[in-house]
């Protein structure tokens, strides 16, 4: 081999390691940013709704305790921690999220993937709910940015927990946008709401919601209700969950909605909600998708009543059931 080739081959590879000590530094240093931002939103989380619980019912031995993340990863990053909900420490009621594992993935200038899952225990709850408390969950999300320059970006998020009795699964597509956010790349988009002590709802970001849909699948679910309403026999149970589907499906002009065809499929839904409940059908679905793109304010909900929050959705949401 000539002198100029080795010379060649040492200066590529010194590169080749150059580079990978670049990659690493920078990792690292996002790691660290990473981490830091997500432990000062854990700590406004820990005071914010422990505050929170202190105020409902004079619950005053309440405590939240998000434990500090610890984030491991070079390209994809995995930040781990645990949560302790005590409502009441003298009968130690509460629950515990262990192995709360949140973690980002594939991640792009405009793009990346986030997962959140845990393992829910110790929940303390009457014996004939415990069937349908989740034990665990995982949740995952794709956020994209649409137009860095409105800072708009949009996210499909699937939620599936499961319990003894049942499982379930939520989706939902939505977009949202922040001057705040733009002409930054995905990381920075994370930071910035990170960093800020209440999140996204402290951002006040717009939103707009695509589409939703629920399925639950489950057997014997007659049983694990009728435990649930105290019914002593199934004709009992029977009139009890018709009574509830009827404030459900009978209702619903008096609710606010007002267009045929959304209230044709809430009544199909609900009595689709029966035949689950009966155990008639193993699974019960129903959707929703927008009409429009509606952007509205997280601080919308501070002054909306329920029934202008039922005629909106009316108006702009088209619903379908068992689809």
């Amino acid at each position: 081999m000539s002198k100029f080739l080795k010379w060649g081959v040492c200066i590529g590879a010194g590169l080749i390691v150059v580079l990978f000590l670049l990659v690493c530094y920078v990792s690292s240093k996002v790691k660290s940013e990473l981490e830091n931002n997500l432990n000062g939103y854990a700590h406004y989380f820990n005071q914010q709704y422990t505050d929170v619980l202190h105020d409902i019912n004079n619950m005053n031995d309440a405590k939240i305790r998000l434990s500090p993340f610890v984030c491991n990863g070079i390209i994809n990053y995995d930040c781990k921690t645990s949560l302790d909900v005590i409502l009441d420490r003298q009968t130690q009621s509460g629950f515990k999220v262990k192995d709360l594992n949140l973690s980002f993935s594939d991640i792009r200038t405009n793009s990346m993937k986030i997962g959140l899952s845990g393992v829910i225990e110790n929940v303390n709850t009457l014996e004939t709910e415990s069937a349908i408390v989740p034990k665990n969950f995982a949740l995952s999300s794709v956020l994209k940015i649409i137009d860095r320059q409105k800072g708009q970006m949009e996210n499909a998020t699937v939620l599936r927990f499961q319990s003894n009795a049942m499982k379930a699964k939520i989706e939902a597509g939505y977009g949202m946008r922040d001057l705040s956010l733009a002409n930054k790349n995905i990381i920075k988009v994370i930071q910035t709401i990170l960093a800020e002590s209440g999140g996204l709802a402290n951002l006040d970001l717009e939103f707009m919601i695509k589409n939703f849909a629920l399925k639950l699948e489950g057997k014997n679910i007659r049983e694990v209700f009728a435990n649930i309403l105290k019914a002593q026999n199934d004709l009992e149970y029977d009139k009890k969950v018709d009574s509830m589907i009827w404030l459900i499906g009978g209702m619903l002009p008096s609710f606010g909605f007002s267009d045929s065809a959304n209230i044709s499929a809430l009544q199909t839904m609900a009595s689709q909600l029966s035949r689950f409940f009966k155990s008639q059908d193993d699974n019960f679905l129903f959707n929703l998708e927008a009409r429009d793109e509606v952007w509205g304010r997280f601080s919308d909900f501070n002054e909306i009543n329920l029934q202008h929050f039922i005629q909106n959705l009316d108006k702009n949401f088209i619903f379908k059931a068992g689809q």
